[in-house]
């Protein structure tokens, strides 16, 4: 049943990809790029993640060449960008009720989008991989529109993507900070606590799956 209280109707929903759509391991990924460059996890994790690296790099202004240069440097070795390629991109999991519910939504004609922070790696190597993929016309990849959450232009790239105000698309994440950001966008927004929360979210804006 439709809130009465509701805000204007939903005509496009955008996804968050990580733990959101597919889950994935920052831990994994440090384990697996330390075996391909011949060190530790723990110096992956300070060399790439904690030290900031990762943001540059998902906004684009990083180029995947220069991320294997920064391990190469990390690692004090020249390194298979290929290898480097294959550890960093095989992170990531279907999450099934998710998928399910995206399926659900395509057949009944909804406009979907994913709005993620994410890099040119884990956007080629990785996440189109999945069929799932194919059920979202709008692909607002923080390195490709040059902006990350929570900047306000991403959530301009969603909209503008979409041929809509920004009070007309529905998003989730599961960062409640990006919520928040979403919302001063101006968009609707919901922080993702699993596929049968959002179908009630999405529910209460008209659109019952």
């Amino acid at each position: 049943m439709t809130d009465p209280a509701a805000k204007p109707s939903i005509r496009a929903v955008f996804l968050d990809i990580g733990n959101v759509v597919l889950y994935f391991s920052h831990e994994k990924m440090c384990r697996q790029l330390a075996a391909a460059c011949g060190t530790t996890p723990d110096a992956i994790r300070r060399g790439i993640l904690e030290s900031g690296y990762t943001t540059p790099y998902d906004r684009g202004d990083v180029t995947s060449e220069e991320f294997v240069a920064r391990l190469e440097e990390i690692a004090d070795r020249e390194l298979d960008m290929a290898a480097v390629r294959r550890a960093a991109a095989s992170i990531f999991v279907p999450n099934p009720a998710v998928f399910a519910l995206v399926e659900a939504l395509a057949r009944q004609g909804v406009e979907l989008g994913v709005l993620s922070n994410t890099c040119e790696i884990h956007t080629s190597d990785a996440i189109e991989q999945f069929d799932v993929f194919r059920h979202f016309r709008h692909r607002i990849y923080s390195h490709r529109v040059r902006a990350v959450k929570p900047e306000e232009a991403i959530f301009r790239a969603a909209w503008e993507a979409a041929g809509c105000e920004p009070g007309e698309c529905f998003f989730t994440d599961d960062r409640p900070d990006f919520i928040v950001a979403a919302r001063r966008a101006g968009l609707q927004a919901e922080t993702f606590r699993g596929a049968r929360y959002l179908r009630a979210q999405l529910a209460r804006r008209g659109i019952e799956v």
